[in-house]
């Protein structure tokens, strides 16, 4: 239930493990008065109301952050507002804490919120309204015409639905969106969706239903049937039958484990517990022993921990005894130390030693009788008998003692009791726990246990049992010269005299234990309820119980040892030894004898044992710690979720192979070629190395392996494109890290979180973490390369352009000393998203072309996949804005198939946008499709990049679709500018989130031209003011001419030291000129980066060659410095892994009019003319126009301007807030021809 969980939030740190199952109790009005009044801030006609802010903001602590969803305050207030006012008086007020006092309080509370009008029945458009404001109808839409509500509602969907008819509406309805959700990925309609989809629609619609666990695993749960990774209907059907059944598969599991918490369940025995069960299929089970699996690998068994870990309800096992203290000592079994058992067998040893002095003080009187029972003698030696029974001798002693002569001896009692029962109990658990695997533990392993725990209490306790004995027969013969106390038979024994008797007392004592402790152990699990609890009561009849048959057994021992301890008088027998005692009490007494006092002993021992196992489970369970070992069984009806999120991270993709070993997590081992796979055997790895996993292999037990494992896990996530999971896991990480106080896994971590932060648009923090990974010291000295390409992503996205270029050279840097493929292929790919972005499109091709040679030289096939469609994107969108349309077209349907079998969806995404916007450009004859097809792929775009937080993606979709509006307004908006307006607002908002200027900048040209055509000069105006505050702030503009850089087809140099120059304004400066260098700083070792410029003497050097066919050899100026940028742009002519041409695809066979385009630039022009910055601009003849192919470049005409069609005559202005206070009072914008540049 989603409201259930929305009002949870106000009191998330209940402590659950001591809920009660009673409904709750109505609280006084006194004290609801008194809240009411403390929180209550309306007052009318002398009454004071409470507001929506006072009831969910003050009241119960929900959304109390500043930028709130005032519509989401005020439709829970209406749960409280019965007269819909809204206002809530004090009646109503305790007319809600009655609804939550009630059984059905969660319904009850969703009806009120539902009812709008307080009509006691809800419409079809309420249930609508307010439904849609859930999150999984936000993230996945619901059709509201489909025969399941008209159901409900009636076919008109006028029909009004009462309170029972509401329940099971709530309840149906998101089973409902959960078909709707498959059939609407099932797009081949052949019942079957992919792993990811699997994934996308149980984390949204039903999110309500999954631990963490469940959720970290769908994927590997998903692809280990014979589908492979294709999940079919009936596999979707039964996942979530079994999650809606998991309280009748707890209690099949109690019928099973009948209190034995630790009981690993095999299949077959779970199948023939479920034979009378008719609502659980076998289906069902296998998916139930898959998920267990995945937490334990290789162990096919079902136990309480793993229907835990699948479990999502939190109130599981509540304790019925409140806890004193709630201690957890270790975080897992695996970190116990020698330090942590002892601690453990002195908190034992303690609460032995009360529990003990407890149960000797209950019994003592009736210990007192057995033992003078057990010492009279019978025969001629005494002349009569002094007790005729027990009850006799109980009257005798409260007629000549008193009444504290039953407590006669009790101090040296408690003295010995204490510490004997602390050892006894402590041994028994420490054995027990030795030879408890699994939660099975054998009945030859109970005895054992039991008769060790006996055998060290013997050793402990001998000398205190005898002078116990001594006291308690010293008040049958009065005799006042003589006054018995502790010191006197202390004396009279002496050191070895307190072991008299020793023997017999072993004889005793350890078959005793190794009776009672098996006895206990299987009468408590007998007697524990269906949901393996047992109550003070049972605990107190199961030790009763177990007492009787050790106790009665074990008498003729008992006799023994008494007759042993106890000093003879004047007249009486005297024995030697533990047989000859035995052999005169059978030839003076007779055999009979040997059971004196056993219904004395049994009424002693069993509730003496009885009072101190219920005190000694009760002070375990008042006085909780947690020491990771065997914990009392029968304390708890269920316990809550223990599966910790302690994740930890670690390396990334190219340290998967040396730093977690080969044999178990290689990229060479790892199923290759699709990310749910690869995400998949993540997640098992990860829950094999899960802190709570009590059978996790030593291999993972260390924080240096789940670190590595966790890391892996994260950069699948990445490779998948779902970056708020790969977030997750690196904060986890750095969690680790700090806890550790390791620097080289700070570094590690901090490189992560840089990772991430870029992926999700937050540039500022990714800046941030990737210097901090730079100031730690690294063990791999490819993780400053790393940091630097995360940085010089963040500077990108932020249009921190030169910035970006200086990060990518130090980058460069560590390729050149580490030799590292992977990072330099990232480095080119990287370059190529720059230069394209600065209409460098020269370079973009080249650095993309590099990126494709050395992805040659890559043989893993999952990693190859990845980037090879990462490549052909940004290929792509180069050729598009060069013309190339039909080579654009090949390359990105490419990498949309790459992305598609990879499961990237981050990529997956831009491929389907970069489509749309070629095919839109192509036009419907060459494309062959219509424009709604390419809106289709938009919207699809969009989505994705909604469902995986890609705030980047979202504005390059935006961007697209508001270009693509306002082209072809006739066709989607009615010959209207309204779409592409709000559209390009949108793409704004988000840029100004994310920081992206120069999104914005292409944002505010878009609004630019759409006022313009508008005639509404006014918000034309504001957005030229925007477009030269961004232009001004970025530096993008001619460095020579001063014009300003735009987004139509300005072609662009970017020079090393930054400065950007249009390229015909650039080599027009230089193609007269000896000097090679940077018109604005003189920098000589600025024309490194493949900026093919060459004076006209070169320039008919070139034409020859070129027309004599020779090869091409590259061109660098004169005095040019190489540099990293310049050795990895000419890499491919030197790599071994170069491309063939010939092998190429035609969109990559690039060919001389698509590298060497400055030559052609300058070849028609005029080198005598004299350039100069003013005048220069107007006279520079029009770049070549290419097309790739013969393909056609944009010829699509561009639709004529446009009134609005809507009923406003003005679009309202773009606000003012967005520009500077001197943008706004400086009036019309103008640029000056000479204008200051500053550098970048």
């Amino acid at each position: 239930m989603k409201w259930a969980r929305l009002f949870r939030k106000a009191s998330c740190d209940v402590d659950y493990s001591t809920a009660m199952r009673h409904p709750l109790q109505r609280a006084n009005p006194e004290n609801l008065q008194t809240i009411f009044g403390r929180y209550a801030s309306v007052e009318q006609q002398g009454k004071k109301y409470m507001n929506p802010d006072d009831f969910i903001r003050k009241y119960l602590g929900l959304y109390i952050e500043e930028d709130f969803n005032k519509e989401t305050v005020q439709l829970l207030a209406s749960a409280a507002d019965t007269t819909k006012d809204g206002l809530i008086s004090f009646e109503e007020f305790c007319a809600f804490e009655a609804i939550l006092c009630s059984p059905d309080a969660l319904y009850l509370t969703a009806f009120e919120i539902f009812d709008k009008n307080a009509s006691d029945s809800i419409t079809c458009d309420e249930f609508e309204k307010i439904i849609r404001h859930t999150q999984p109808l936000i993230d996945m839409d619901f059709d509201f015409n489909s025969d399941f509500i008209k159901k409900y509602f009636g076919a008109d969907k006028k029909r009004q639905i009462g309170y029972f008819a509401f329940c099971q509406l709530l309840h149906d309805f998101y089973e409902e969106q959960g078909i709707q959700a498959f059939k609407r990925f099932d797009k081949n309609n052949d019942g079957s969706i992919s792993a990811v989809d699997f994934m996308t629609i149980m984390s949204t619609v039903k999110g309500h239903l999954l631990t963490d666990f469940v959720r970290n695993n769908l994927i590997a749960v998903s692809g280990g049937g014979a589908s492979g990774h294709k999940v079919s209907f009936p596999y979707y059907a039964a996942f979530n039958s079994l999650l809606a059944k998991m309280e009748l598969i707890k209690r099949v599991y109690m019928s099973l484990s009948r209190g034995n918490l630790q009981l690993e369940v095999t299949r077959e025995d779970f199948l023939q517990a479920t034979q009378s069960y008719a609502q659980i299929t076998p289906y069902e089970i296998e998916i139930l022993f898959r998920l267990s699996e995945l937490a334990h690998p290789g162990i096919k068994t079902l136990s309480l921990d793993d229907i835990e870990r699948i479990d999502p309800d939190r109130l599981k096992r509540v304790s019925y005894i409140k806890r004193l203290t709630n201690v957890k000592a270790v975080e897992s079994k695996e970190e116990r130390g020698v330090g942590t058992a002892f601690l453990e067998s002195l908190y034992r040893f303690v609460m032995g030693s009360v529990a003990g002095a407890c149960g000797a003080t209950a019994v003592y009187p009736i210990d007192l009788v057995k033992t003078r029972m057990q010492n009279q003698r019978t025969g001629s030696f005494l002349g009569e008998v002094a007790y005729k029974n027990s009850f006799d001798c109980f009257r005798k002693v409260i007629r000549f003692e008193g009444l504290l002569g039953l407590y006669r001896g009790l101090l040296p009692q408690i003295v010995g009791v204490a510490p004997e029962k602390a050892i006894k109990l402590t041994m028994n658990d420490f054995v027990r726990d030795k030879f408890t695997t699994g939660g099975h533990i054998p009945l030859w392993a109970e005895i054992l246990a039991g008769g060790c725990g006996g055998a060290s209490q013997v050793v402990f306790t001998n000398p205190l049992e005898i002078v116990k004995i001594r006291l308690q027969v010293a008040g049958e013969i009065q005799n006042a010269s003589q006054k018995v106390n502790v010191f006197t038979v202390l004396k009279d024994l002496g050191f070895l005299g307190l072991y008299k008797g020793a023997r017999a007392c072993f004889l005793r004592d350890v078959p005793f234990s190794a009776i009672y402790f098996p006895a206990y152990a299987h009468t408590k699990l007998y007697l524990a309820d269906d949901q393996g609890h047992n109550s003070p009561g049972s605990l107190f009849a199961s030790a009763f119980i177990a007492g009787v048959p050790a106790a009665a057994l074990v008498t003729p021992a008992d006799v023994i040892k008494t007759r042993l301890q106890v000093a003879a008088r004047a007249g009486q027998t005297t024995y030697h030894g533990l047989v000859d005692c035995a052999r005169k009490i059978y030839h003076e007494e007779g055999g009979r004898a040997f059971w004196k006092g056993t219904a004395a002993r049994v009424c002693r021992s069993s509730p003496q044992f009885a009072v101190t196992l219920l005190t000694y489970e009760i002070l375990q369970r008042v006085f909780y710690v947690d020491f990771g070992g065997i914990k009392p069984t029968g304390s708890e009806q269920f316990n809550g979720n223990r599966c910790t999120r302690k994740q930890i991270n670690g390396s990334k993709h190219r340290k998967a192979s040396n730093a977690i070993g080969s044999e178990t997590l290689s990229p060479e081992t790892t199923p290759a070629g699709n990310i749910e796979v690869e995400i998949g055997f993540a997640q098992a790895q990860v829950s094999h190395s899960r802190p709570d996993n009590q059978t996790a292999s030593p291999r993972y037990s260390n924080p240096e392996d789940r670190f590595i494992t966790l890391g892996y896990m994260a950069q699948a996530y990445c490779d998948a494109g779902d970056y708020e999971l790969m977030l997750h896991y690196s904060l986890q990480q750095m969690e680790l890290a700090n806890a550790r106080q390791d620097e080289y896994m700070k570094s590690e971590a901090f490189l992560n979180l840089a990772k991430a932060y870029e992926r999700l648009a937050d540039f500022s923090k990714a800046i941030g973490y990737g210097r901090a990974s730079l100031q730690h010291p690294s063990m791999d000295p490819r993780t400053p390369g790393y940091a630097q390409l995360a940085i010089a992503l963040a500077k990108m996205g932020c249009s921190q352009f030169q910035g970006s270029l200086e990060a990518f050279e130090l980058a460069m840097h560590v390729v050149n000393d580490t030799g590292d493929k992977l990072l330099e292929l990232q480095i080119c790919v990287g370059l190529g998203a720059l230069f394209t972005l600065l209409r460098d499109l020269s370079k973009a091709l080249i650095f993309l072309r590099n990126a494709l040679a050395i992805l040659q030289g890559i043989t893993v096939d999952d990693v190859h996949a990845k980037y090879k469609s990462v490549i052909l994107y940004h290929l792509s969108v180069v050729l598009r804005i060069k013309g190339s349309l039909i080579d654009a077209k090949e390359a990105c349907e490419e990498a949309l198939r790459l992305s598609s079998e990879a499961g990237n969806r981050a990529v997956h995404a831009r491929c389907l946008c970069s489509l749309a916007d070629i095919c839109r450009e192509l036009g419907e004859s060459v494309a062959r499709e219509t424009l709604t097809k390419s809106w289709a792929r938009y919207e699809e775009a969009f989505r994705m990049m909604r469902a995986i937080n890609d705030r980047m993606g979202e504005v390059i979709v935006l961007g697209s679709m508001a270009k693509s509006a306002s082209e072809s307004r006739s066709h989607y908006t009615g010959q209207c500018e309204c779409q592409a307006i709000q559209l390009n607002k949108k793409c704004l908002e988000i840029s100004k989130m994310i920081g992206c200027k120069h999104a914005m900048l292409k944002c505010h040209y878009r609004l630019q031209e759409l006022y313009n055509q508008l005639a509404d000069e006014d918000s034309e105006e504001m957005s030229r003011r925007a477009v030269t505050a961004l232009t001004q702030e970025m530096e993008l503009f001619c460095n020579f001419c001063g014009q300003r850089y735009g987004i139509h087809d300005d072609l662009l140099q970017a020079l090393r030291c930054s400065h950007i120059f249009h390229e015909k304004c650039l080599h027009m400066y230089l193609a007269e000129r000896e000097n090679q260098s940077c018109p604005k700083c003189q920098c000589r070792a600025v024309l490194m980066d493949n900026i093919s410029i060459r004076t006209p003497s070169q320039v008919s050097a070139a034409t020859e060659c070129s027309s004599s066919g020779a090869s091409k050899v590259p061109f660098r100026p004169v005095g040019a410095v190489r540099t990293c940028l310049l050795a990895a742009a000419d890499k491919p002519s030197t790599s071994s892994a170069a491309l063939d041409p010939c092998e190429l695809p035609p969109y990559l066979q690039l060919h001389e009019t698509h590298i060497a385009r400055p030559i052609v630039l300058v070849q028609n022009a005029t080198p005598t003319t004299s350039i100069s910055p003013s005048t220069s601009h107007g006279t520079l003849p029009p770049p070549p126009q290419e097309t790739g192919r013969g393909a056609p470049k944009k010829t699509k005409p561009p639709p004529p301007p446009r009134k609005p069609c809507c009923n406003a005559s003005r679009m309202p202005v773009v606000s003012p807030a967005l520009f500077t206070q001197a943008a706004e009072s400086a009036g019309p914008s103008r640029q000056s021809e000479n204008m200051a540049v500053t550098d970048v």
